[in-house]
């Protein structure tokens, strides 16, 4: 026997009933077959004393009346039975759709975040970007103060600028001498802006140096010197907690 439940209650009531009446049906036709076989057993059988006494008429209906009183609480423990396992299939429907309802407000947040954290990036590849830009037009402006004012803006950490040799030569925070060969293999990626990549971006890197994790936003600043024909690049990251955003 399967039962599937429905979000009709009309379909619940019709099938509860057809349950129940299943059941009756099956105690009305076993009581119906003893009778009869008692009734043929008398009728075409002659018995004996002791027979006569087992199929009297009082011990027929006594045990009848046990049989119908099996059969009504058989039938009653059927309806509770019943009832609880359809109260159990509405139970277990609400709760599904609760679920289901929070898993769709949960995907929701989630996809709110996720646009977040994309506006959030963007907005500090974007805080790079200016910054290189403005090193390239106006190159005496860009100082240490200039960086505590970019970080505060930006909810940054810090930003350090190393030269062309992948050394740091300004920056607003107290690390001293860093270096982006000796940063390890994730630091050492952002050597490429020396060679003029414009823009290097990472979620999640590991400073050996500071042994900080942070989300890095790199971007390559042109230089061109009186001394030297050639141009050369600089590199100016962004530090950023990615638990921030």
């Amino acid at each position: 026997m399967f039962m599937i439940p429905s979000d009709n209650e009309q379909n619940w009531v019709a099938e509860r009933t057809a349950l129940l009446l299943g059941v009756f049906a099956i105690i009305s036709f076993s009581f119906l077959v003893w009778a009869f076989s008692v009734r043929s057993l008398v009728i075409r059988y002659n018995l004996n004393n002791e027979q006569k006494k087992t199929f009297s008429p009082a011990m027929v209906f006594r045990r009848a009346a046990v049989f119908i009183l099996v059969g009504v609480l058989t039938l009653a423990g059927s309806s509770v039975f019943l009832q609880c396992v359809f109260e159990n299939f509405s139970l277990s429907a609400k709760v599904e759709k609760s679920l289901q309802s929070l898993q769709l407000r949960l995907d929701s947040n989630q996809a709110w975040a996720d646009e977040y954290k994309t506006m959030r990036m963007n907005t500090y590849g974007a805080s790079v970007k200016a910054l290189s830009m403005l090193s390239l037009s106006k190159r005496g402006l860009i100082d240490n103060e200039l960086l505590e004012s970019a970080c505060r803006t930006t909810d940054a950490d810090y930003i350090v600028i190393y030269d062309e040799t992948g050394n740091e030569v300004m920056s607003n925070t107290g690390y001293i001498g860093l270096s982006l060969a000796e940063g390890g293999e994730e630091m050492r990626d952002f050597s490429r802006l020396l060679k003029g990549v414009p823009h290097i971006s990472k979620s999640q890197v590991t400073d050996a140096q500071t042994g900080l994790t942070r989300s890095v936003f790199g971007t390559s600043l042109l230089r061109i010197s009186e001394d030297s024909p050639n141009p050369s690049y600089w590199a100016l990251l962004l530090f950023v907690d990615p638990d921030r955003y």
